[in-house]
């Protein structure tokens, strides 16, 4: 009677049970909640047998995935499943998480009968021991139609944190996903893995930090992602590589992610802003508690049995390590994002703007992961691993973009460098070329004052030397003449030598003395000339004609000193020339001005000569003086003469043109003079 009663009150538990808990869905979704029932196996020696009894201590999970914290112990978790349709099907189970350390499945019909069991498997087992060669722990069995069983299903994670991603497949729905989910994790990782490859590229081509970080970011991630899903389990036999094993490369690759974060941030938005104290202070922090958080994860793994036996206590430190920097970093992006250009520098805030758009969509996955976990929002694909791979690669795709944005700013500015410096070693050579200019110019006027130096030489040697060679022969025939009134006109005639002398030489210090002479002044110091000279000469006479010139600008026409010295010689010459070889009576000067052509004619009806006929024995001396006189001020110079018919020296010199004015536009008619002829 006890027994029939005690079986009676199981099968009143066992049929509420059914009764109350809903059959998982065999569409592969994450569905704990009202399917999935839970139990905590704390003397892990219990069999199938012993939990089948304990059927009425079940409790319903209430969050979409079974979660629990570290260091807990196993669980079994039970779920009703039911074939809906007419013929036999064959089911899948898996738990869609590879780093467990033991999982294990028993299917039981209705009546308590063992169905199947499988093998224990977890996260260090063979692959030959796994369903199917497969990560994550499987359980194919099949049903018959209309058939319903219990599948049980014990989980341990040793000290990790346990969690359960139950699915219920059937076995077409399994192989195509499977299928779709190796083919878009090969694509990420051959997507990520090109990113990395190039951004390896660009470091060891540009040598800049920023580059490398990114670089080291994108493998942190790769690392992270794959390790995450467990597809190297199935590559590689090896579970443990030195201090590092299989389980504990997803929590390096994590938290290392924070430490590379921190330091990518550094080189890529805060190297300009980085100077503010405040600045520093916080990115010291966040950048220190990421350091401290990777070295405690690397100790615990390192050093694990010391750590469960004395150190589980500071596990709240790996918490606090984590979620410091990562609010610091990402309050420290968020403030320079939202600072305005004028009061920080532009690039630092674009390239924070860029990394706050990158980094968005992972943030509100997290957040929404969240909710899903605790059903406030419904699963979704989007919200599990793959989720967190395409957001990953929209952060490195954005974070490309700045970065190419970042290198093309990075080659104009230093396009704009290159050009400064080449404007600047140009206007150096310019520099250059003109200090050069000017030494050579300095050489040039040295040059035209030793020229200077050796015409006033000669002109003191012909003229004053002349001069003065005669008054010394003169004084030498008044030492010895006895004849008193020969003495005297001698003396008479020296005096008038010394004083020409003194008159030469004043002439020749006046066109030193002037750099630069008008034409009015030039014309009024040869009329006095040509009138002390007419004095000396008293049977020749003398007469000067001015003709076409604007008295109103004349003084506006500029002479060099030498132009004006020459000038002066030549016509100095061919008095001389006229009064000593060709015994002329008469000598006419005529000085033309017409617009900015100057001529000066000297002609005499002296007794003339051949041009043409010079011999070494008497060559023409004065004639060549002439002519060289005219090509050193760049003038030209011609000489007519016949012989009983005078000759004719005519010098023409062209003058730089002056700007037009009012005065200048009259016609030639209105500014000439009358033909005057100055009796001098």
């Amino acid at each position: 009677m006890k027994c029939f009663l005690l079986t009676l009150s199981w099968l009143f538990l066992v049929g509420w049970s059914c009764a109350a808990q809903n059959p998982l869905p065999a569409d592969g979704s994450f569905s704990a909640r009202g399917h999935v029932y839970f139990m905590p196996d704390s003397g892990r020696t219990r069999s199938i047998d012993a939990i089948r009894r304990q059927h009425g201590r079940f409790r319903p999970v209430e969050t979409t995935i079974p979660q629990y914290g570290k260091g807990q112990p196993a669980y079994w978790f039970r779920a009703l499943v039911v074939n809906p349709l007419n013929q036999p099907q064959t089911y899948v189970a898996e738990i869609d998480y590879a780093f467990l350390d033991t999982v294990r499945f028993f299917l039981l019909a209705a009546n308590g009968r063992l169905l199947q069991q499988s093998k224990p498997v977890g996260w260090r087992s063979p692959m030959e021991e796994h369903v199917d060669l497969h990560r994550n722990p499987l359980f194919r069995f099949s049903l018959s139609p209309h058939q319903s069983a219990w599948l049980y299903s014990r989980a341990e994670a040793g000290n990790n944190r346990l969690t359960v991603p139950l699915r219920f497949w059937t076995e077409s729905a399994f192989v195509a996903n499977d299928r779709w989910e190796r083919s878009f994790w090969s694509w990420t990782i051959g997507a990520l893995s090109s990113v990395l490859l190039l951004s390896l590229i660009l470091f060891s081509v540009l040598k800049e930090r920023v580059y490398g970080y990114y670089a080291l970011l994108v493998m942190a991630n790769l690392v992270y992602l794959t390790a995450s899903k467990g597809f190297f389990l199935e590559w590689i036999t090896l579970r443990d590589y030195g201090l590092v094993t299989a389980i504990n490369l997803r929590h390096l690759a994590n938290h290392g992610q924070v430490v590379l974060v921190a330091l990518f941030i550094r080189w890529y938005m805060l190297p300009s802003v980085i100077t503010s104290r405040r600045i520093q202070l916080v990115y010291k922090i966040a950048l220190a508690a990421a350091c401290l958080d990777f070295i405690l994860i690397c100790l615990s793994k390192i050093l694990q049995p010391f750590y469960e036996a004395y150190l589980l206590w500071t596990s709240f430190l790996f918490t606090a390590c984590f979620i410091v920097p990562v609010l610091l970093i990402f309050g420290l992006v968020c403030w320079l994002a939202l600072q305005s250009k004028k009061e920080v520098q532009a690039d630092a805030v674009t390239a924070a703007r860029v990394y706050a758009l990158a980094i968005t969509p992972a943030m509100i996955h997290v957040v929404l992961s969240i909710f899903r976990n605790y059903n406030l929002i419904a699963d979704h694909y989007l919200l599990r691993l793959e989720g967190t791979a395409i957001i990953c690669w929209i952060e490195f795709l954005i974070i490309a973009i700045g970065l190419g944005y970042r290198y093309k700013r990075m080659v104009d500015e230093r396009q704009q460098l290159t050009d400064e410096t080449h404007r600047q070693q140009q206007q150096a050579a310019h520099n250059q070329y003109e200090l050069q200019h000017q030494k050579l110019r300095a050489i040039e006027a040295q040059l035209r004052l030793q020229q200077e130096k050796e015409r006033i030489a000669r002109d003191l040697h012909d003229h004053v030397g002349s001069q003065l060679s005669v008054i010394a022969t003169n004084l030498d025939h008044v030492g010895t003449q006895i004849d008193y009134a020969a003495n005297t006109a001698r003396v008479s005639a020296i005096s008038g030598y010394a004083r020409e002398a003194i008159q030469s030489l004043r002439d020749t210090i006046w066109a030193i003395h002037q750099e630069q002479v008008t034409l009015l002044e030039f014309r009024l110091k040869l009329q006095q000339y040509l009138q002390r000279y007419q004095e000396l000469v008293g049977g020749c006479r003398v007469l000067l004609e001015v003709t076409g010139v604007n008295y109103q600008t004349a003084g506006n026409w500029l002479l060099t000193s030498v132009e004006a010295l020459n000038l002066f010689r030549i016509v100095q010459e061919a008095l001389t020339n006229a009064i000593k070889y060709a015994q002329a009576t008469e000598i006419t000067v005529t000085y033309t001005l017409k617009r900015n052509v100057l001529s000066l004619l000297v002609k005499d009806n002296g007794i003339g000569f051949v041009v043409d006929q010079t011999t070494d024995e008497k060559p023409h001396y004065g004639l060549e003086n002439l002519r060289r006189r005219a090509i050193d001020m760049g003038a030209t110079c011609s000489i007519e003469s016949q012989v009983g018919r005078g000759t004719t020296v005519t010098i023409v010199i062209l003058l730089p043109e002056l700007p037009v004015c009012e005065s200048d536009t009259m016609p030639d008619t209105a500014i000439l003079t009358k033909n005057t002829a100055i009796a001098v």
